[in-house]
């Protein structure tokens, strides 16, 4: 009402599943969270441009109340995903190839670090060599998940399957 804007996109995220574990505890101050997500799903049928995220599937960090890193990180997935969707501004397709490409991107830097870690004191002829290596790994990663209307990317499908 304020920004006179009806097309601006809400969107709320479930409670942790996990927050159950308190009611076995015989910590009742979550005794409702199941009545309270179930509400949080049902606002995207009675409100213009408003989506819900779901919570399910995701880990706490050992105390049963806050999600842990990784969760936290696919929340975050999960609202660009509902986002982009209801703002319009990247197809589901898009949004797919960005989400994948980045968990391979972060995947890399992971065993990026491990890896110097292992192989300190390498001659620069092999470390040369690995650069390479990941560098047509990357370029291979890209090329398989090309975007479709690509005319290079329809030129080497056909080339495959002939």
């Amino acid at each position: 009402k304020y920004l006179n804007n009806d097309n601006i996109p809400i969107i709320c995220g479930g409670l942790g599943e996990f927050l159950g574990e308190n009611i076995k505890n015989n910590d009742d101050r979550f005794m409702y969270y199941n009545i309270i997500n179930e509400t949080l799903m049902n606002l995207p049928s009675r409100l213009h441009n408003f989506g819900y995220v779901t919570a399910t599937n995701l880990g706490h960090k050992g105390d049963y109340l806050h999600f842990d890193s990784d969760s936290c990180r696919e929340l975050g997935r999960r609202y660009a995903a509902k986002y982009a969707q209801l703002s319009g501004s990247l197809s589901n397709e898009e949004l797919s190839k960005y989400m994948r490409f980045n968990k391979f991107k972060n995947a890399l830097k992971k065993q990026s670090k491990k890896a110097y870690e292992k192989t300190k004191g390498i001659s620069f002829k092999t470390w040369l060599f690995g650069i390479a290596i990941t560098a047509v790994a990357i370029y291979a990663y890209k090329g398989y998940y090309a975007n479709p209307n690509d005319t290079n990317h329809n030129n080497n499908t056909k080339r495959r399957k002939t």
